[in-house]
């Protein structure tokens, strides 16, 4: 797990809408792995750990894209695995 952590760039984009949706936030994850190659599943997790609860849950490859639409403010984190892992490496919070 360590190697995806350390091989993730990654960047987080908050956009706001002026849409009369209820949640019209937008989160943009992207991933560019350079020491890991295959899949990786992401989840965007509401709260804080423990106790948070999966906004959205997707798999990408080492290079991919994240977009998560309808977002509600609140603190967020992303969680990252690989498929054959329990475990996970964390983002930072971050408010929407």
């Amino acid at each position: 797990m360590k190697k995806i952590l350390s091989a993730i760039a990654f960047g987080i984009a908050i956009f706001g809408s002026q849409s009369a949706l209820a949640c019209p936030s937008e989160v943009t994850l992207n991933i560019n792995s350079s020491n890991y190659s295959g899949l990786i599943n992401v989840e965007l997790r509401k709260g804080q750990r423990p106790g948070s609860t999966v906004v959205r849950r997707d798999s990408v490859d080492t290079r991919g894209t994240v977009r998560v639409p309808g977002v509600c403010a609140g603190k967020y984190f992303f969680a990252f695995s690989t498929p054959t892992e329990d475990a996970a490496s964390l983002t930072g919070y971050f408010e929407v």
